[in-house]
């Protein structure tokens, strides 16, 4: 697993919200969620951008620092 799909678990965690609902709210699936948490498969820099602007966080600080 990668920094960035930790960081998004922890992050989605954190504020209480499931998979499903994160999914809803950025316009992918709660099975897409799962595979970006799990590493399993990668999204577009596009979607990196719209979870780092979710989370109030710089791509940078997203994607390479552990939160």
């Amino acid at each position: 697993m990668n920094t960035w799909s930790r960081n998004l678990r922890l992050l989605r965690k954190q504020q209480g919200i499931s998979q499903k609902e994160l999914g809803r709210k950025l316009g992918v699936n709660a099975s897409r969620i799962r595979d970006y948490e799990l590493g399993v498969c990668e999204p577009n820099l596009d979607f990196l951008v719209k979870l780092a602007e979710y989370f109030h966080l710089s791509l940078d600080d997203f994607i390479t620092r552990d939160l």
